[in-house]
């Protein structure tokens, strides 16, 4: 007995209609996943200026407690002494290096992340100074010089985020330590 030949079996290919719906539903998808994404991109840049901001208030804390008084920026006494913008943000760093924040403490990731997009060409690993950012994204206020001076007044900031980076307010940070947002305190804020 010889075999008898089969039948050539076909496989059933997919349509073009079910091309399209795979396609479809993978664009769906692609859509709410970067829509969450951005979502917690948005969330972790404000928890870490959060954390930079608790981290300038301990900053400063110990800075009290080490040299009883609030740091005294140059050119603030009747010295006469003329100090450039640069010259300041400068001090602050040199000044508050001992107490944990570098360079990059003072920068919020929104703002860099900004600053990233608007240079999409360049390398993405730059931080703080190095992004292109001239000025520190926290402003700390002029207190007088006391050892209680800070906690006098507890309606006073002690530091305040330089514009709106989150898109709820301009965060600053109070003599307790804790983060205040959605408020709007002044926009694009220079010094003087």
């Amino acid at each position: 007995m010889t075999p008898k030949p089969s039948a050539p079996r076909y496989r059933r290919a997919l349509t073009l209609i079910e091309i399209m719906l795979v396609m479809v539903l993978v664009m769906i998808l692609t859509l709410v996943a970067w829509a969450s994404y951005s979502k917690w991109i948005t969330r972790a840049d404000s928890l870490a200026c959060m954390q930079r901001l608790r981290n300038l208030g301990t900053a400063l804390n110990n800075h009290i407690v080490d040299k009883h008084e609030w740091p005294q920026e140059p050119g603030t006494d009747d010295d006469n002494v003329e100090v450039s913008e640069d010259q300041l943000w400068d001090w602050w760093m040199e000044t508050m290096k001992p107490y944990g924040m570098d360079v990059n403490s003072w920068f919020c990731p929104a703002e860099l992340r900004m600053k990233k997009k608007e240079k999409k060409g360049e390398a993405q690993e730059q931080m703080g100074i190095t992004a292109g950012l001239k000025d520190p994204s926290y402003i700390p206020d002029q207190i007088p010089a006391g050892e209680y001076e800070p906690y006098r007044y507890p309606g006073q900031p002690w530091a305040v985020e330089r514009s709106d980076f989150h898109g709820d307010g301009q965060a600053k940070l109070m003599p307790g330590g804790e983060r205040i947002e959605k408020e709007v305190i002044f926009s694009n804020m220079k010094r003087k």
